[in-house]
This record gives structure tokens, sequence and C-alpha cells, in this order.
């Protein structure tokens, strides 16, 4: 389930149910049960990127989730060695923000706070436990998701951040 993780501690993020919904999610109405969901929540956001790259506290907007998607508050999130090769850009992948990504972290966990209008209400809820994969989708014929151990490394990735 793709994620796009906005936020480190009280931080939320997006997850779409289905790998080839990206749309833009600003005209979605979620289904929540929760109107405690703030407009804005901190982040560390990258700044400049590359050997010298910088991260900053800052606020940003709570996502809204688009019909396949879910939003999450996340309790924990990682940053790994994946998430300092994004922000160094030195390994050949697309940088963060070609996918709209500013925080570096994935594999986070969390509970959902709002769910999409498409999301099957049996499946998802408002209040259940949700977790963050490092990433969304890869090529899959590529030598380097072929090979069983470096598919986080495929160019055609979408990564989540």
């Amino acid at each position: 389930m793709p994620i796009n993780t906005q936020a480190q501690g009280g931080q939320t993020a997006t997850a779409s149910t289905s790998a080839t919904d990206q749309a833009d999610v600003s005209s979605q109405t979620p289904n929540t049960n929760n109107s405690d969901i703030p407009k804005t929540c901190r982040a560390g956001c990258v700044g400049e990127r590359g050997a010298n790259f910088t991260i900053s506290v800052e606020d940003v907007q709570v996502p809204t989730p688009g019909p396949n998607e879910l939003l999450l508050k996340l309790n924990a999130t990682g940053i790994c060695y994946s998430d300092l090769h994004y922000m160094l850009e030195d390994i050949g992948m697309p940088p963060m923000s070609t996918f709209g990504v500013r925080s570096p972290g994935h594999e986070g966990a969390g509970v959902v706070v709002a769910v999409g209008k498409d999301v099957n209400p049996d499946q998802w809820k408002v209040g259940d436990r949700g977790g963050v994969k490092p990433m969304w989708n890869t090529c899959g014929a590529c030598e380097m998701c072929w090979d069983g151990l470096h598919e986080t490394y495929c160019q055609h990735a979408v990564a989540t951040g």
C-alpha cells in the first residue's frame, strides 16, 4: 500500500490502497470520524539536497486522502540508509522531490484518522492501525528487481518518504 509520509512527530501520512491511484486529492472528501485532524503538522523536511543536505523542522499541510487513500497519524517512522542516499542523491535514483516528497523516512506505523470515499470499509476504517512500506512500486523487470535483493534500487521505483 503506497504511503506518502508528511511528518515526523505528530506526523501524518497518506496511503493509497491502489498503486495506480495517484490523482489530485484537493477536491476529494474523505470519510472521517475525527474532526480533530489539524490543518498543519510539524515535519522534518529536506532543504538542500546533495552532499551538504540539510533537514529542518517545518509546519506542513496535513494531506487530504484521495478516493483510494488512507490518512495515518504516525506513531513512529524510521530513517534508514536508503533515506540518506535519497537526500545525498548519490545512487542514481530520482530525487525525493520527483515524487513530491520533502520528508525523509519510511516504514512508519500509526493509526488511520481518515479514509478516502472509495476505500472498502470492510478493509480499513478510522482507528485501524496501519503501516508504511518503503516502496510504492517497482518496475519488476530490471536486474535490480529480479535479483531479489536490490529492488529498492530499481531506477523506476516510486519510493515513499
